[in-house]
């Protein structure tokens, strides 16, 4: 298959923040491509990079044989690539056709009623919202009418980001039924971000896993529809995440530090219970304020992919004593245990036959 587009050592940031560190993508004619990472990775940046919203500060974006990095985002859109933000980005004090209508306007596309007709074919669910107000909407409408205002141009790849972030299951497989439906019948190709598992291995031919602005592996065929197998790369699991087998030209990333330091380190502070099983649950399992060591205070600062001094942490641990004092005081104080009043027994939750539908969280009884 000829390649529609190709992304090459792709480096982008924020001011003096970089973000990107130079990425490798193609995406196919008629494929749908994902993009999976936790939080803070730079997967929107890299789909507003390509977009040209972020300017590139090294690499190429090829779209059909035609290098973008030095366009507008307008530009680019001319030449068929469409975008749909994460958070939808509708107009929410215009109605459902206006909403359509700079869909159209922004494209020249000729006959704005005609392709306005031909998009609600795709989406009816909007044909009765027409004359709403986008604000209006829910979550799930306003999704729907994101995708088809950068459908009604006909554009030829959709840089898509976490479309199903906060809509009802039932919109979500809408949006999965129209997206296999655009890449088969249409031939759009998709650049997917989501953190949805299930979405997007049911959807992608291949899944890239972004870690900290760089490919860490990529995950395909058969593959790429193994939510557990991707889970187990990326760690969305419970569990400490595995190394993905990286993607072609590109090193294998460092795994980094997760967890408590163990107390046989010298000055490390004994490690509270393991109550849960991700980072963040095993950083708080005690909410008595834990004294961090300049060890733990290392270990976060390389996972968060920062670079400072020994002296450095040292300031940050100086200026956190006062704050740890201060809680001391507090924690120390009795806790204000108020008189029984109106006794009550422990509680216990309904069973099933007692509750069949699920409205009973625990039942006690109140004296």
């Amino acid at each position: 298959m000829s390649a529609l587009l190709e992304v090459r050592g792709l480096r982008a940031g924020y001011g003096r923040v970089p973000v990107l560190h130079g990425i490798d993508l193609r995406v196919d004619e008629a494929q749908i491509v994902g993009v999976l990472g936790h939080n803070g990775m730079g997967k929107t940046t890299l789909l507003k990079t390509i977009m040209g919203i972020v300017p590139a500060t090294g690499g190429s974006v090829v779209f059909r044989g035609l290098d973008l990095v030095r366009m507008r985002a307008s530009e680019r859109a001319m030449h068929g690539v469409g975008y749909v933000p994460q958070g939808r980005g509708i107009f929410p004090n215009l109605s459902v056709r206006d909403n359509l209508r700079m869909g159209v306007a922004a494209h020249d596309t000729g006959d704005e009623e005609d392709a306005i007709r031909r998009i609600l074919v795709e989406f009816p669910r909007l044909e009765p919202l027409l004359d709403r107000g986008g604000g209006t909407l829910s979550g799930g409408e306003q999704q729907l009418l994101a995708i088809a205002r950068c459908l009604v141009s006909e554009p030829d790849l959709i840089l898509l980001d976490e479309p199903t972030e906060g809509i009802q299951p039932s919109i979500v497989d809408e949006i999965a039924s129209l997206l296999h439906d655009l890449e088969r019948r249409r031939g759009v190709a998709v650049v997917l971000v989501e953190q949805n598992l299930d979405f997007i291995t049911r959807l992608s031919a291949r899944v890239l896993l972004l870690r900290k602005g760089v490919v860490a592996g990529e995950v395909r065929g058969a593959d790429a529809a193994d939510a557990a197998l991707i889970e187990e790369f990326t760690g969305f699991g419970g569990g400490p995440p595995a190394v993905a087998t990286p993607a072609r030209g590109t090193a294998s990333p460092s795994p980094s530090p997760e967890g408590p330091v163990p107390s046989s380190q010298p000055g490390a502070a004994a490690s509270p219970p393991v109550h849960g099983s991700s980072p963040f649950e095993r950083r708080i399992a005690y909410m008595t304020a834990q004294r961090p060591t300049h060890a733990q205070l290392e270990a976060i600062v390389a996972e968060l992919g920062m670079h400072l001094s020994a002296a450095r942490i040292q300031e940050f641990l100086d200026v956190m004593q006062g704050t740890l004092d201060a809680y001391d005081v507090v924690d120390a104080m009795p806790d204000n245990l108020p008189a029984v009043l109106y006794p009550r027994t422990a509680g216990y939750r309904p069973s099933p036959e007692e509750n069949p539908l699920n409205a009973w969280y625990v039942k006690t009884e109140v004296r």
